[in-house]
């Protein structure tokens, strides 16, 4: 469900770049229960023994319905043509989040990778 919610921020993303703020608006309306299941269910992984990243992901989940909220709310359509800078900005925050959760989670694979290199060792 996690993938499925950042695709849609993402696809949020390109198309507000793109100019079409109608179908980001629409994208993130569609993200926001997607969001709010993948909390849930990293959530519900943290009460399970095992999983210790669970509760940071429950977090990153919580703080990224927030953001993907307030920028769906500011950009509905009936409060005229243009888009708020507190929408783009919310929904950047957005994708910055994921993205630092995206990097944070692959770093030990290439923290690995990195000190099995042979150069590494010089």
């Amino acid at each position: 469900m996690q993938r499925l919610a950042i695709g849609l921020v993402l696809m949020a993303g390109l198309a507000d770049a793109a100019g079409g703020h109608r179908l980001a608006f629409y994208l993130l309306v569609l993200a926001v229960p997607a969001i709010a299941a993948a909390a849930l269910s990293a959530l519900g992984a943290a009460f399970e023994p095992g999983d210790s990243r669970a509760v940071g992901r429950a977090w990153v989940q919580a703080a990224a319905l927030l953001l993907v909220l307030v920028s769906a709310a500011a950009r509905a359509p009936g409060r005229g043509d243009g888009v708020p800078r507190f929408a783009i900005s919310a929904l950047v925050a957005c994708l910055v989040l994921y993205g630092a959760q995206g990097a944070l989670t692959a770093w030990p694979g290439v923290r690995r990778r990195l000190a099995a290199h042979p150069l590494a060792r010089l």
